[in-house]
């Protein structure tokens, strides 16, 4: 397996105190995060905003993909190898991230993928993390619905633009309050800033390697907050319930969203701020 790195982070914000960490969900790079949370989140912290490895502009895997059916039957099966990397690996390039920043600990807020990173990071480096925030995330490689993620994987037309991909993908996840646009423009720039598919695969990979993580979660002290879309039929709010029992917290549901960041900061930067806010009373 490849060792932790660096990876490519955007700084926001001329606000005290503990940074906030965004980490993104699968093949997202840091672009995901709509500009008006960052906004209203960089009022009142520093902001850092990661490419996850395989994504954007950070370190990319070089090598054969690996067989992502042959992984799910080796993982049902209690094994695991053909992987370039594991979510442990991942969490081991945000830190890689924080030491090259001089950064001591930080607030994390992962979204999906971005949430079992977080996760991960907040169970094996405690000193690192001032508190959790996991987004429509798992402890455990998500089953989904696979009408959705059938549609997903093959129902694009092959000429799609990048706009019309990004717009219809919204659809198909997000909620009755998805701003499509806003979609179809982040996968414009992204795609025009670093276009790289086979990392989504590594990624996939990476999650069916690191199998259930519960145990894991179980042991995290950071103080935590669970939010899930209560409309997400691609990482189910079952999969939200299940990391806040492992946190031994009660699950905090977004109504009307879906497998999303909301674009409106009235529907999740309110229930951020209060988190981080608390968390930062109790340091």
């Amino acid at each position: 397996m490849t060792q932790s790195q660096p990876l490519h982070a955007q700084r926001q914000g001329t606000a005290k105190g503990t940074p906030v960490l965004l980490i993104p969900g699968l093949g997202q790079q840091h672009l995901a995060w709509p500009q008006s949370i960052v906004d209203a989140l960089s009022d009142h912290y520093p902001i850092v905003a990661v490419d996850n490895r395989d994504t954007g502009l950070s370190p990319t895997t070089v090598g054969a993909l690996p067989n992502l059916l042959q992984l799910r039957a080796d993982h049902e099966q209690g094994q695991v190898s053909g992987v370039a990397y594991t979510l442990e690996t991942m969490a081991g390039d945000v830190v890689a991230t924080m030491d090259a920043l001089e950064i001591a600990s930080c607030h994390v807020v992962g979204f999906s993928l971005g949430g079992m990173i977080a996760q991960v990071l907040a169970a094996n480096y405690p000193d690192r993390v001032a508190s959790l925030t996991s987004i429509s995330s798992s402890v455990k490689p998500p089953e989904g619905d696979r009408g959705v993620t059938g549609e997903l994987l093959m129902g694009a037309a092959p000429d799609a633009s990048p706009a019309d991909l990004g717009r219809r993908q919204a659809a198909l996840l997000g909620g009755p309050h998805t701003d499509l646009d806003h979609a179809a423009e982040v996968a414009t720039a992204a795609h025009g800033r670093a276009h790289n598919p086979a990392g989504m695969v590594h990624q996939l990979a990476a999650i069916w390697a690191s199998g259930d993580r519960t145990e894991d979660v179980s042991r995290i002290t950071a103080p935590s907050l669970v939010l899930h879309g209560d409309l997400d039929r691609f990482v189910g709010p079952e999969n939200g319930h299940e990391t806040a029992a492992a946190l031994g917290l009660t699950l905090s549901l977004l109504p009307e969203i879906g497998h999303e960041i909301p674009t409106d900061p009235e529907r999740i930067v309110p229930h951020l701020l209060r988190h981080l806010a608390d968390a930062d009373g109790r340091a």
